[in-house]
């Protein structure tokens, strides 16, 4: 903005110069001197009201139509105003001029940087028909000395937070205010009261909440080597000046003494095995008389320490340890430690809690049938018994789920199981297991080798092929089993054909085991006998483990179509002279089981694709073939001779 003014008022000079030689009349422009700030302190807060000053002189006595304060680095601006009696009347402008009170500019708008930079100034005034009038010029920026920061305040809010304890973490906070809204930077030390001296390293605070225009917290969380009154001196400031300090007070405790590192092992045993104890005593003070340390396990009386080597885990840190046994107890027992000196106690620690427990016992497992039902007996017994500690006693028999056993004062424990409440889950041989446990949870087995014979019963489903239509010569037929019995069985097997045509290759039996399927195989010796012969046959199966279970399958064989022949010659060759006819007879047999014609080819006469009557099974038909015999004497000639089927070509050669 001044830039432009500056230009704008460049630009009136030229033209007011312009204006003068033409007309060779001279304007003077004002004079500006002595200018002022008011307060002209090294430092003012930013919110604190400016005024300016400056004497104006026009040998004119032209009043000025724009009179501002201008500063540098800030567009603000400032009117000024005349004060005296010729300003009042109208008749004379030349005097001292000022900013009213009313307008005074606030010190934190005269500058870019509020805490570092000073206010720097110069004023502008505009006379119609004259240059602009600035002090000494309108470039020139007159120094103040005058830097604008609000001083930043440590409210004397300051407070120490924590158990009073010399380990324990303690919390310091205060609040902070700057309002030109600079970030504090926050120390504090911690000092003995009576030893200002004696301090620890300064620490550094930082914001946790608010604003610092308005009033920020800041806060540390801290820890204390000394003990006794202490005093906490808290400085800072915004980065440009300091903040008065601000101090406050907290003590930490020298007579009591604390616990630390509690030990427990194990945290489970029996009543006859050691636990070890063992806790650090501390206190800040060592001149508090002789300590008692002690543990506490459950409901019992406390138990004196013994003290053992020093422990640099805390300030005149001791180690009290006690090795001993512990009394059962229905459930796990806490562990307090408490201690105390001359002049006051620790506060308890507990240490972990421990179980004091042995694990029962079974002996003497028996398992007997009598009659229809199974009677199983075991012993247990349990150290802890006389203490309270109570057992469950159960018996198992393998596929069956677990049953809970009675028992007499003596640790005699039965239970009756009937067989037709567990013979449908698996028959046979079935170990029998025990298992006893206490109140703890705490779990023994017992195997002593005993079992039952449950009585094996037989169910199953037999699935046969069916009618079949094989071709003569021998084929399997496969069965299957389905065993929904209780255990495994095995099922003899009984066939029989009406044509006796059952192989003795048969499977005589199939062993299934429970709840499995198995096949057997029964085997058909089929006879060369026409086509569509029929055999009826039957198959018993009979179960092994109850022979009253039996079941039967049947059906028929049907003989299939099976094609086949043979080609045969009487005399498979002959002498003859050159054109003689030499004759040779060729016989085609049917060899299968239906009727059937062939078609035979030769090199002779009759030719070729010459068919057969058709032939019954076994039966056959003699071919002559001739040929003319011709080449020089001692030359041969072969007739071939084939018959074609269904089953393929059979053929057979002569020789003239």
């Amino acid at each position: 903005m001044i830039s432009k003014r500056i230009a704008f008022v460049s630009a009136i000079s030229f033209a007011v110069l312009a204006l003068f030689v033409l007309s060779s009349a001279e304007a003077a422009s004002p004079v500006l001197n002595n200018p002022n700030i008011y307060p002209a302190d090294s430092r003012v807060d930013g919110s604190l009201p400016m005024s300016f000053g400056i004497e104006y002189n026009d040998t004119e006595g032209d009043f000025p139509s724009s009179f501002v304060v201008y500063f540098e680095g800030v567009s603000t601006e400032a009117d000024m105003e005349c004060l005296s009696s010729g300003c009042i009347d109208g008749t004379n402008p030349n005097g001292s001029w000022t900013v009213i009170d009313l307008t005074q500019p606030l010190a934190n708008t005269l500058v870019a940087n509020v805490g570092s930079d000073e206010i720097s100034y110069n004023f502008v005034a505009t006379v119609s028909e004259e240059d602009d009038a600035c002090y000494l010029s309108c470039d020139y920026w007159e120094p103040s000395g005058v830097r604008v920061n609000t001083i930043p305040v440590l409210t004397d809010n300051a407070t120490v937070t924590g158990g009073g304890m010399p380990e324990d973490t303690y919390t310091l906070s205060i609040t902070y205010t700057d309002e030109d809204g600079h970030t504090g930077a926050i120390s504090a030390t911690v000092c003995e009261t009576s030893n200002s001296s004696s301090c620890d390293t300064p620490l550094s605070l930082s914001k946790s909440s608010g604003d610092e225009s308005t009033g920020a917290v800041y806060s540390i969380d801290f820890n204390t080597i000394l003990g006794g009154a202490l005093t906490v001196t808290v400085s800072g400031g915004d980065g440009f000046d300091d903040a008065e300090d601000s101090r406050t007070t907290f003590s930490v405790d020298t007579e009591t003494p604390w616990l630390k590192n509690p030990s427990v092992s194990p945290t489970s045993t029996g009543v006859a095995g050691n636990v070890s104890f063992s806790i650090v005593y501390c206190v800040f003070d060592a001149d508090m008389g002789t300590p008692t340390v002690q543990v506490t396990v459950g409901s019992a009386s406390a138990q004196a320490m013994s003290a053992g080597a020093n422990n640099s885990a805390c300030n005149n840190g001791v180690d009290y340890s006690l090795t001993t046994t512990v009394a059962w107890a229905a459930a796990a027992q806490s562990v307090t430690f408490s201690a105390s000196n001359d002049a006051e106690s620790a506060a308890n620690v507990a240490g972990s809690s421990v179980t004091i427990n042995d694990a029962p016992t079974l002996n003497a497992g028996s398992a007997e049938r009598d009659a229809d039902n199974f009677i199983l007996n075991v012993s247990a017994a349990d150290i802890n018994s006389d203490d309270g500690d109570s057992l469950s006693v159960f018996a198992t028999i393998e596929f069956d789920t677990e049953r809970a056993m009675s028992c007499d004062g003596d640790g005699n424990c039965t239970v009756t199981v009937a067989e037709a409440d567990i013979i449908s889950q698996r028959g046979g041989t079935r170990s029998v297991t025990f298992r006893v446990q206490d109140s703890h949870t705490v779990s023994t087995g017992g195997d002593f080798g005993n079992s039952i014979d449950v009585t094996r019963t037989s169910s199953f489903i037999l699935s046969g092929p069916g009618d079949q239509t094989p071709q003569p010569g021998s084929s399997d037929y496969t069965f299957t089993v389905e065993n929904n019995g209780n255990s495994e069985d095995t099922f003899s097997i009984s066939a029989s054909s009406l044509n006796n045509w059952v192989s003795a290759s048969s499977d005589p039996s199939v062993t299934v085991a429970y709840a499995s399927s198995e096949t057997f195989t029964i085997t058909m010796d089929v006879p060369h006998v026409a086509a569509g012969t029929t055999d009826s046959w039957s198959v018993d199966v009979t179960a092994g483990n109850d022979g009253t279970q039996t079941s039967n399958d049947g059906g028929t064989t049907t003989v299939a179509v099976v094609s086949g022949h043979t080609v045969t010659i009487a005399d498979a060759s002959s002498n003859a002279d050159p054109g003689a006819t030499a004759t040779y007879y060729f016989t085609i047999t049917n060899t299968g089981n239906a009727d059937e014609s062939f078609t035979y080819t030769t090199n002779g006469n009759p030719g070729s694709d010459s068919p057969t009557e058709s032939l019954g099974m076994g039966e056959s038909e003699t071919i002559a073939v001739s040929h003319t015999v011709s080449g020089a004497p001692g030359s041969t000639f072969t007739v071939t001779f084939a018959a074609t089927g269904i089953s393929g070509s059979e053929s057979e050669t002569a020789t003239t």
